[in-house]
């Protein structure tokens, strides 16, 4: 049997996966890029798996609304930009990639592991960057700049990891705010469900993936 192993940032993020997926390796990277680099590179040391789910909340960006699920069909760092030297376009990285891909598969069981539950879900982008982005010119920025459906602070560096270590990785997010001026208000509010709904989701479709990494 193939090994998966669950990351999340928070703890709010952790703990419905413990609930639901016992006997599963669930482990808390901490909040923002290099904490989740770290942490997922540990990770991939101590327990070598053969697969990675990255879950939890995010900020919706353009028409993706609370609670809506975002499974990442790829995802990319909103804050690099070195184009004054190497020019290009921001968010490229050193290496010329821009846009990491998810591992299709995995990300397709999972979009329809949501929609089987009836989560409003759609197949999108994820933006990473270290900061909560909580204003409207900001998070709009980013939508257009990328076309990007989340924005959140972990998930693009955690694949950039996964990616080096040619690991599939599967990106998953419930939106928690509007990434607007009253995301940190709503983020409280919205957290325990968005978490508990994306725990929902990764139980659902895991054991499919697992299926199909040991077919």
């Amino acid at each position: 049997m193939k090994k998966i192993i669950l990351l999340a940032a928070m703890g709010s993020e952790v703990a419905p996966l413990e609930k639901k997926l016992p006997g599963i390796i669930i482990l808390g990277t901490g909040v923002g890029k290099v904490a989740a680099a770290m942490n997922t590179q540990r990770a991939i040391i101590e327990h070598r798996p053969d697969a990675i789910v990255f879950v939890g909340v995010a900020g919706g960006l353009g028409g993706v609304s609370r609670l809506d699920v975002v499974v990442a069909k790829d995802a990319v760092q909103w804050d690099v930009d070195i184009t004054p030297i190497n020019g290009g376009e921001v968010g490229t990285l050193n290496n010329g990639q821009r846009f990491l891909k998810l591992e299709p598969n995995g990300s397709e069981l999972a979009l329809q592991a949501s929609l089987a539950l009836g989560y409003p879900s759609i197949l999108g982008r994820v933006a990473s960057g270290d900061a909560f982005v909580a204003d409207p010119g900001k998070s709009a920025w980013i939508q257009t700049t990328f076309q990007a459906d989340a924005v959140e602070m972990e998930g693009a560096a955690a694949l950039q990891v996964a990616f080096a270590n040619k690991i599939p990785m599967v990106l998953i997010r419930v939106i928690s705010d509007g990434a607007g001026d009253d995301a940190p208000m709503s983020f409280t509010d919205f957290l325990e469900a968005a978490a508990e709904r994306a725990a929902n989701v990764v139980a659902a479709f895991l054991p499919k993936w697992l299926e199909h990494l040991s077919a």
